[in-house]
């Protein structure tokens, strides 16, 4: 492998972004003194930074950016960014996020493109952005689409299990006023047919209630925070819900420092996974064998799926052996 700089195009959403940290470990595997640079959504930019093989994150705000472009503000801000971003030339820019917004944005950066060919894309449109491209199958989970990705336009081979290569944060800005040990739930997500059923999550926190451990039930919208008040009201003493949205970066400390973290199909979830966390992901619309946490293992445990959602019994009895 030759090349000495990289760019990963990596913007959105959250576990998009967690499952391509194993191609930076893999890169900083085979290229040790490699400069990796990653181009992200500011929302987002939490995620790359808890890795210390990263050079430099690198932030847009598309999202707010194309719905406010007439703004002098807005292209203000997209005139500095550009200036950022063509300011180095990389050996090589891969977007692992197959989009045609993420295949625009490669097309300002000063370096070959690499990206998935129209075959292998979410996008096709997008694969005309690339100066190369390259055929991963769609039949791989998440992850291994971002290594494969990354290991055909770096030139090298893939002779290691995943490592996303991140710790949680040493310290955090607003501690939880709970004592450990305690259990994290996601019971939020942002499709509606994602949800687990709400009595499931009842007879689940009845059953938590009873093993001496405290519950954190996290959420992000106003109706996401009325779902949680509505589950923590079984045990105000020993359920807390965060009183307001809280950073990435707060909330990688707090699930690192968890007992186990159950949740449906979202990005904490895969973060859990991404930190070695005993993790339970809820699936019941969707397959966990392309998106489930990974890799498949004693502490990363995905129940359900096209078939339709677990039972709360199911959920406990893969609790039991940690609880």
């Amino acid at each position: 492998m030759t090349q000495s700089s990289v760019l990963i195009v990596k913007t959105s959403s959250l576990g998009d972004v967690i499952h391509a940290l194993p191609a930076l470990s893999d890169i900083r595997r085979h290229a040790p003194n490699a400069l990796v640079d990653w181009l992200v959504e500011s929302s987002f930019s939490a995620i790359p930074s808890l890795h210390p093989g990263i050079n430099r994150v690198i932030t847009c705000e598309l999202r707010r950016w194309r719905t406010r472009f007439w703004r002098t503000t807005t292209r203000s801000a997209w005139k500095q960014f550009l200036a950022l971003l063509r300011a180095t030339h990389y050996d090589a820019v891969v977007d692992l996020q197959g989009l045609l917004k993420s295949g625009f944005l490669s097309v300002h950066a000063n370096g070959e493109r690499h990206g998935y060919d129209s075959g292998s894309i979410r996008e096709p449109l997008a694969s005309h952005f690339y100066s190369q491209t390259h055929t991963v199958s769609r039949h791989l989970h998440a992850v291994e689409r971002n290594r494969q990705l990354m290991a055909n336009a770096m030139g090298y081979t893939i002779d290691t299990p995943p490592d996303y290569g991140i710790l949680p944060p040493r310290h955090v800005d607003v501690p939880l006023p709970i004592l450990s040990p305690y259990v994290m739930l996601l019971p939020a997500t942002s499709r509606p047919e994602k949800y687990w059923a709400i009595d499931h999550w009842n007879t689940l926190i009845r059953w938590l209630l009873t093993r001496n451990v405290s519950i954190v039930i996290l959420w992000g919208t106003d109706h996401e925070r009325i779902l949680a008040n509505a589950l923590a009201s079984q045990d105000l003493r020993r359920c807390y819900v965060p009183d307001q949205r809280q950073t990435i970066a707060t909330l990688a400390g707090w699930i690192g420092h968890a007992q186990a973290v159950i949740g449906v199909d979202t990005g904490l979830m895969h973060l859990s996974a991404a930190l070695n966390r005993f993790t339970v992901g809820i699936y019941g619309v969707t397959s966990p064998h392309l998106a489930g946490p990974y890799p498949p293992s004693p502490e990363r445990i995905s129940l359900g799926g096209h078939d339709g959602f677990p039972s709360p019994h199911e959920v406990t009895a893969a609790l039991s052996p940690i609880l």
